[in-house]
């Protein structure tokens, strides 16, 4: 009963997730961001008896690896933001690409690979021997990443058609997710 309570709870705030301002994303962006969100709070709900159960044990131990992980790149995504100086500026002007700077050199979304390591990191949670659940986990963690990709590849072609070929350059020098890697 308690899980659904906060499943409840978390929903109605991650609602809010689709009234961004409309300059941060694309509508169909949101609906994903959405979906993902949901699906990692029930990934999150389902898992949250076993988060510091056993703290040295292999899967915690990757747990807290991705965890960290995503830690790391929603902190370093967060030094690059545009203020809200720069977005009153930016919708007055011709949008220009700045010119990527920190993680954003080698990663375009570096908060949905943070999702993407939190729901990694909740799925190795979820990992313990003769578990009849694990089917249930891997479609949710399938699922969030899923939804996460989607909305990055909405975010991209918007930014393609407000950047053009200034945005295509930056597509091939770096990632979409992952350093080095996807």
């Amino acid at each position: 009963m308690l899980n659904v309570i906060f499943f409840v709870a978390g929903s109605a705030g991650g609602s809010l997730l689709l009234w961004l301002p409309k300059s941060w994303s694309s509508n169909l962006s949101r609906v994903y961001r959405f979906l993902a969100f949901e699906l990692l709070l029930g990934l999150a709900l389902l898992t949250r008896d076993r988060w510091l159960a056993a703290p040295w044990s292999v899967p915690q131990v990757i747990s807290w690896i991705f965890w960290a992980a995503g830690c790391l790149l929603a902190g370093l995504g967060l030094f690059r933001r545009p203020s809200g100086a720069a977005l009153a500026q930016e919708s007055e002007a011709a949008p220009a690409l700045p010119p990527p700077r920190g993680i954003y050199r080698r990663v375009r979304h570096p908060f949905y690979a943070a999702a993407l390591f939190l729901g990694w990191g909740l799925f190795a949670k979820s990992l313990t021997p003769f578990d009849n659940t694990a089917l249930l986990y891997a479609f949710l963690l399938t699922g969030v990443s899923l939804f996460l990709v989607s909305a990055a590849r909405a975010d991209e072609t918007s930014d393609y058609l407000k950047f053009g070929s200034a945005y295509a350059l930056y597509v091939r020098s770096s990632k979409m997710l992952i350093p080095f890697i996807l």
